[in-house]
């Protein structure tokens, strides 16, 4: 079974949280300032791209990809 992707934000709710989808670099600093200024549990989804995770592992592991 495949699974598609999460609409963060609705799990969130879901469960009873607030939920905040970040989509652009700027949207970080004013999300989080939201989410720090609530009472309770505060989910941000933020995506992220890993067709790099390779290279950042050789900078931070080198022996691990042998």
């Amino acid at each position: 079974m495949a699974l598609g992707p999460v609409d963060i934000v609705r799990f969130a709710e879901a469960f009873g949280a607030r939920g905040f989808k970040i989509d652009r670099p700027g949207e970080i600093s004013p999300t989080l300032k939201k989410a720090l200024t609530m009472q309770g549990p505060v989910i941000i989804g933020v995506p992220v791209d890993y067709r790099d995770n390779h290279r950042l592992m050789e900078d931070v592991h080198p022996e691990a990809l042998n």
